[in-house]
């Protein structure tokens, strides 16, 4: 049985054709060819009926639908604006603080330099200056004078510390190797050879107590030894008199000698005989190793050696300062001065030669050449010690106007 408007075969019993599902009748078979032009008749005249509707409804849609995809970035413009413009006032925030930041580092960094390459001036003595000694770490500077009181300075900033003795002159000064002890000695009776506690300021001992005067101290490398000159008014037992620094005991002494030094290595002692000259003592025995001709004064030279041992420095109550080598005891050259030289001292690397003068100045010497590189002038009176840190950054003097003057050292020379 044939579906009539379909045409598909179906069983006899069918009521409903199978494909189409429209009721079959009882006519048994239909054409063939029909089937094919009913079924696409109905999608070819489907198309003008549905046209019209689908031409009419995209029309306003398709006119309606820019303005809200164009509207959204329209409202977004003003806020994309205000947040620009929140970040750029943000950022020149930023950058003027941080230009300020740096102005005011450099600054600083101009005043703290300028401020380091200017002298500084520690006026708190009552009478003349005679020694500056630095402690190791060089962050203090003991002073002695005239007026008794050996004074204390933080060398950072020039600031007084405390004031250790109350005797009436306390002409050296000289800090132990390890920064703990200060040792003080001076011309008046019963001052001696004091030791200090350097961190508390309390009295240790003292030492050559029965002399009426006792030269510069000077402590042996290693700090074991402490040795001075110590002598008596109207006698000639004067000479050298060398300590157990750690107990104070007298250990021997070397007749007939007179402001002592050892040398960096604390085998020899550098000290002016009673001849006139200069000798190199051995530390142990006591013994001449070796005599410097030619130095005679009639004032006992001030005498150096370099930190490296191989050059020792003198002066001998004139403008001259003599340059020896140690190995040999030649003469190496002589530096002239304008006025007598009252103190001298190797900075720490032996390049330079520092020298404190009666015309009231200090100058600094090329040691190699004896040329001239500097004149500081800062005090009003004769310049009488000078002294280098232990960095070699820093020179000290002081004076008979009651001054000691920071001198700060370029490097870069």
């Amino acid at each position: 049985m044939f579906c009539n408007y379909c045409g598909t075969p179906n069983p006899d019993i069918a009521k409903f054709c199978r494909k189409c599902g429209k009721p079959i009748g009882a006519s048994p078979q239909a054409p063939a060819a029909v089937p094919p032009l009913q079924v696409t008749q109905p999608f070819i005249d489907s198309p003008p009926v549905a046209a019209p509707v689908a031409e009419a409804t995209p029309t306003p849609v398709a006119a309606a639908a820019p303005p809200p995809v164009s509207s959204a970035p329209n409202a977004a413009e003003p806020r994309s604006a205000e947040r620009g413009a929140a970040r750029a006032s943000w950022r020149r925030t930023i950058a003027a603080v941080a230009l300020s930041m740096a102005v005011l580092l450099i600054g600083g960094l101009v005043f703290r330099r300028t401020r380091s390459e200017s002298p500084r001036t520690l006026d708190g003595s009552s009478g003349y200056i005679s020694s500056v000694a630095f402690s190791p770490d060089g962050r203090m500077l003991a002073d002695g004078g005239s007026d008794g009181a050996l004074k204390l300075w933080d060398t950072a900033h020039g600031q007084w510390l405390r004031t250790l003795s109350s005797y009436q002159n306390t002409d050296f000064v000289a800090f132990s190797p390890d920064g703990r002890m200060l040792a003080s000695s001076g011309g008046d009776q019963g001052h001696g050879l004091v030791l200090w506690d350097a961190s508390s300021g309390s009295q240790l001992r003292v030492l050559a107590g029965d002399a009426d005067f006792v030269g510069p101290p000077a402590f042996s490398p290693d700090g074991r030894l402490l040795v001075a000159d110590a002598s008596n008014r109207g006698s000639n037992d004067g000479g050298l008199r060398l300590w157990d620094a750690v107990s104070g005991n007298e250990l021997r002494r070397f007749p007939g000698y007179a402001e002592p030094v050892f040398s960096p290595d604390g085998k020899l002692i550098a000290a002016w005989n009673k001849n006139k000259s200069i000798s190199l003592l051995d530390a142990e025995s006591g013994n001449e190793v070796r005599t410097f001709d030619g130095h005679e004064g009639i004032q006992s030279p001030v005498v150096i050696f370099s930190s490296d041992g191989r050059l020792l420095a003198s002066t001998n109550g004139n403008a001259t300062v003599t340059v020896w080598d140690e190995a040999s005891g030649k003469e190496l050259r002589n530096i002239s001065d304008s006025a007598t030289v009252r103190g001298i001292a190797f900075s720490p690397d032996g390049r330079l030669l520092a020298s404190g003068s009666e015309d009231h100045t200090v100058k600094l010497w090329d040691v190699a050449s004896g040329d001239k590189v500097r004149t500081l002038s800062g005090h009003s009176d004769s310049v009488n010690c000078v002294a280098f840190s232990p960095d070699g950054h820093l020179l000290a003097s002081g004076g008979a106007d009651g001054k000691v003057i920071f001198w700060p050292i370029s490097q870069s020379r």
